[in-house]
């Protein structure tokens, strides 16, 4: 998308509007919406998060009795009610995080 165009589109306004940290944010609310992929209370798993914007969206699905874990290899600044951590999924210390944020 060129950069005129960007500047235009209604997701990426609507986004910065309510505080989402990208436009692919409404993609997941749409794909939920339709297919309830993931619910309040579940624990969501989100690799490769930056920049956070379905993580954002995870979170507030899930909720307080769920628990979302953002993994990317990229420094991710910290979203309300979700883990983030700095690191690669091929990391032993992902899996270790992951398993010990199952059984809390």
């Amino acid at each position: 998308m060129k950069l005129i165009d960007a500047r235009k589109d209604h997701y990426r306004k609507l986004a910065h509007e309510e505080g989402y940290r990208s436009r692919s944010a409404y993609k997941l609310k749409e794909l939920n919406a339709s297919y309830r992929i993931f619910g309040a209370g579940h624990f969501v798993l989100d690799l490769g998060c930056a920049p956070g914007g379905w993580t954002q969206v995870a979170s507030k699905i899930v909720g307080n009795k769920g628990k979302v874990m953002g993994v990317d290899t990229s420094f991710v600044e910290e979203i309300p009610g979700a883990y983030m951590l700095k690191a690669s999924i091929n990391d032993d210390i992902t899996e270790e995080i992951f398993l010990f944020l199952i059984r809390k």
